[in-house]
């Protein structure tokens, strides 16, 4: 009895401590997600860009938008960064969408959801903290996969299903028959024993990306019926999708093939010797071919949370202002500010036609323009901006600024030039409102062929429906196009006891200062070659003739 007694206290201290264990890992979990709020995103092992950018394939081909943010716009701007700037979601899902989001959009997008959906969370917190724990419990998986099994489940069926029906059965009927037939039972859950582990084993060899595409699904159904039961303002169309699939939610142990507990344990060798895995994903496949519909809207919806409550953590960690749409083509802004540079000196816009910016070395030209291009997508997709105050007319956003030559192509420098600059051309020609920013324009060939047809570039995209923005040094583009372009300008400011300085200021009109001869002084280069260039120059704009 005393023996008893001590077992029995044993195991409720172990029950205890296991209850302790977890309550206290949960309350761990929402500690962080309160500590955490309001912070920029720390970098993850997860959220590959080449998971994301997989996903967001799939996802364009089914339902396209107007526009595009193309593979050299994404990368001159380095908008991969600013993705991980803003990606402070707790699921794949959510970064996929987040991802999609940023990648595509229409003209004059709806955004009305997404802005009441962000709306709710800024007054509902502890809703909020609610949810983004559900979403933290479910987690992210690279590369899951999930997207083209929505898309197209017909082509993910197993084949020869009866034989795996057979060995379930199989081994369910051996156990019995030992309880009757003693040896010859035992004989044969033996065999079926080995068959199975065998036969999941040969299966999982092949379909182990399946096996966790459908495990993440069946995640995504049960954390829509936990969602489901908050005060969050789904559509009622939702509300119906999750009341469809959330019964998948029930199939996620069944692909737990991993664990570290001895209880875990257990049911994965309980999962693999039944065959469970198999029997669930075959089950799962049937039931997406008939809810597909429902678990994309699922998808949309799980991914459209995620997408608000990124968007509210970065309005907490950075200053930003809810973007205006306009009805006249162009931008104006007032404090606008380069996401990706702490302290970012602030600018005003007022761009409304074909303008050349100009100024000396590291003046911030290149700054600027890209600090426009970049809130000009954040405005349109997601509609705030990094500014006081941003107002736009919607267009495509292209650019055409860090260029490299092509050795495997076989491209030159010029020619690599050539082809970024004609993606703006095309789609220009093909009526496009197109917005866009080219960084050192044709300055892959002489001088005389680079002005040449700069100049006759820029006089036909202003003429079209587009807007240019060029940061150039060739100050003969200025005086060729005083008619045809606006001019603005940095500048620097040197003096004897501080040196070159530059305040990063824009200014109108043209620049009329430089400093390439001024930085071969300051770093030291002989004093020959210092003055040698300071006479050419000067000849040169004395006779527009060299010496």
């Amino acid at each position: 009895m005393e023996l008893m007694i001590q077992v029995v206290s044993f195991a409720g201290l172990v029950i205890c401590g296991l209850v302790a264990w977890y309550v206290y890992s949960q309350l761990k979990v929402k500690q962080k997600i309160r500590n955490e709020w309001g912070k920029l995103p720390s970098p993850t092992k997860y959220d590959k860009e080449d998971s994301l950018a997989k996903a967001y394939d799939v996802w364009r081909k089914q339902q396209a938008k107007m526009y595009q943010i193309d593979d050299t716009t994404w990368y001159d701007l380095d908008m991969w960064s600013v993705f991980q700037m803003l990606n402070k979601t707790e699921t794949s899902v959510g970064s996929e969408s987040l991802y999609q989001r940023l990648r595509e959009y229409d003209a004059s997008e709806d955004l009305s959801d997404l802005k009441n959906m962000m709306t709710f969370f800024d007054k509902h917190p502890e809703t909020r903290e609610k949810v983004q724990y559900h979403l933290v419990k479910m987690g992210k998986q690279d590369n899951n996969y999930l997207l083209p099994h929505i898309e197209t489940p017909e082509k993910q069926s197993i084949p020869y299903e009866p034989y795996y029906w057979f060995l379930g059965a199989g081994l369910i009927v051996s156990l019995l028959l030992t309880a009757v037939a003693g040896k010859i039972g035992l004989y044969l859950l033996l065999l079926f024993l080995c068959v199975n582990v065998l036969t999941y084993y040969r299966v999982k060899s092949f379909l182990e990306t399946e096996f966790r595409t459908l495990r993440y699904l069946s995640e995504l159904a049960g954390l829509s019926a936990k969602l489901k039961k908050t005060s969050v303002p789904l559509p009622a169309e939702t509300h119906s999708a999750i009341s469809e699939v959330q019964s998948l939610g029930r199939y996620s142990n069944a692909f737990r093939v991993s664990g570290t507990t001895e209880a875990e344990i257990l049911v994965e060798y309980v999962n693999i010797v039944l065959l469970l895995p198999v029997f669930a994903y075959i089950r799962l496949n049937r039931l997406l071919k008939s809810k597909q519909e429902a678990i994309r809207a699922v998808y949309k919806a799980v991914g459209q949370i995620e997408v608000a409550l990124a968007l509210n953590n970065f309005k907490l960690a950075k200053t930003v202002c809810e973007a205006t749409e306009m009805k006249s083509r162009g931008v104006e802004a007032v404090g606008l500010r380069h996401p990706l540079i702490d302290e970012c000196v602030p600018n005003p816009v007022c761009w409304e036609q074909a303008t050349l910016v100009t100024g000396s070395n590291a003046s911030g030209k290149s700054t600027y323009v890209k600090a426009i291009a970049i809130n000009l997508i954040l405005a349109q997709t997601v509609g705030i901006a990094i500014a006081d105050t941003f107002n736009y007319f919607p267009g495509l956003v292209m650019t055409a600024m860090a260029v490299e030559d092509d050795v495997l192509a076989g491209d030159s420098y010029f020619i690599a030039e050539l082809k970024s600059l004609h993606r703006v051309i095309s789609q220009v020609e093909d009526g496009v409102m197109v917005y866009g920013f080219i960084d050192e324009i044709l300055k892959g060939t002489n001088t005389i062929e680079r002005i040449a047809s700069s100049a006759s570039v820029m006089v036909w995209l202003s003429r079209s429906q587009a807007l240019v923005l060029v940061a150039t040094h060739d100050i003969e583009l200025t005086e060729i196009l005083h008619d045809t372009c606006a001019n603005i300008h940095f500048r620097e400011t040197i003096s004897d006891e501080q040196g070159m300085m530059f305040d990063f200021k824009v200014r109108s009109g043209a620049s009329t200062t430089s400093n390439a001869i001024l930085l071969l002084d300051h770093l030291l280069f002989p004093q020959e070659i210092v003055q040698a260039a300071n006479r050419r120059a000067a000849d040169y704009r004395d006779t527009r003739v060299w010496t």
